[in-house]
């Protein structure tokens, strides 16, 4: 059992733990301060709305059914999984706007 969790862990390079890590560091300053969590909050709440919500579902389905499409092909490999991820949530959605 810990060593799947071992095994996942260890797909991320050590640029992908920084990101991590300095993204918890940034929520955790936007979190101490009453402002700034309030705003946070109504923000997360604007991106989880019922309009943008379907949004998100529509691309992810788009983006796993091109995955699931390449995915049968012989240049796949379950490497790519964490590179689709990764560029879904950050130039996937820039791309969608």
């Amino acid at each position: 059992m810990m060593n799947d969790v071992l095994k996942y862990f260890s797909i991320l390079f050590t640029r992908e733990w920084a990101t991590i890590i300095w993204i918890l560091i940034i929520l955790i300053c936007i979190l101490r301060n009453k402002n700034t969590r309030k705003s946070f909050l109504d923000v997360i709440k604007i991106l989880f709305g019922k309009v943008l919500i379907k949004v998100w579902l529509i691309t992810a389905l788009y983006v796993f059914m091109i995955s699931f499409v390449f995915s049968k092909t012989i240049i796949w490999d379950t490497i790519y999984i964490k590179d689709i991820i990764i560029w879904y949530l950050t130039a996937g959605i820039v791309f969608l706007f």
